[in-house]
């Protein structure tokens, strides 16, 4: 077999890809293919059944029923304010000390809402799938401060345990009813994507070592299971031009 010298292939390579980049796109057609018609394969769904009904029966759980819709909004969607506290809560049962503020992140809320009646343990999959974890470290006022200045800008963020008001110049804040110190060590509850920079929060790393508590997700669904109060659509964490 005669093979083609490489000087003539590597030429032959030169001169095509010339012509490629001359090429120009004039169109797509997509076309589309139905799968759902297709037969049922028996021996696979033999084998995925029994894991399917096990799923099923494990994320129908039903874990509590809710009195209220929670709607994920900024600055102050009810359902972002609820899993804040829930953290805030959980994290301070779970280190058996008081937990003066929690700040998640909106991004990280999967689901849009969870609406009033049954919640079940699926649902909680949903709404947090990533295996985020809760991290709990001392931050000073004035850090804190920077740390709710991101969340500012970010255009409000789940909070709990603070009210913040946005002014013109410089917003006011206050912790648990007081204003905040800038001098003053504040516990602080966040996640451990915020803590290693995600959406901004570098910031977060000048604190104290963090602790970890086990999974954001976790601890939203020992506190859904508690009854607990769930903030109504008129809760404000955010004040706007107060």
């Amino acid at each position: 077999m005669n093979r083609i010298p490489a000087k003539y292939l590597l030429l032959f390579i030169v001169l095509f890809g010339q012509a490629c980049s001359s090429w120009k796109l004039e169109s797509i057609r997509p076309t589309f293919y139905k799968i759902d018609s297709l037969a049922i394969d028996s021996s696979i769904e033999t084998i995925i059944l029994p894991y399917k009904h096990h799923t099923d029966s494990v994320m129908g759980a039903e874990l509590v029923v809710l009195p209220i819709d929670l709607v994920k909004d900024k600055p102050n969607g009810n359902l972002g304010i609820w899993m804040a506290d829930a953290c805030r809560a959980n994290a301070a049962r779970k280190s058996n000390r008081h937990a003066d503020i929690a700040l998640l992140n909106q991004g990280g809320i999967r689901r849009p809402y969870l609406k009033k009646g049954t919640v079940t343990l699926g649902m909680m999959y949903e709404l947090m799938p990533f295996d985020n974890l809760m991290v709990v470290l001392k931050v000073k006022g004035s850090l804190l401060k920077d740390i709710l200045a991101v969340a500012e800008k970010r255009g409000g963020e789940p909070l709990s345990g603070a009210v913040v008001h946005v002014k013109t110049g410089e917003a006011r804040v206050s912790i648990n009813g007081a204003d905040l110190d800038l001098d003053k060590e504040y516990t602080l509850v966040t996640n451990d994507y915020m803590y290693n920079g995600g959406d901004g929060y570098g910031v977060l790393q000048n604190g104290s070592k963090p602790e970890y508590l086990g999974l954001i997700r976790d601890a939203l669904i020992e506190e859904v299971g508690r009854n607990t109060e769930f903030p109504g659509s008129g809760t404000l964490r955010w004040i706007w031009n107060d």
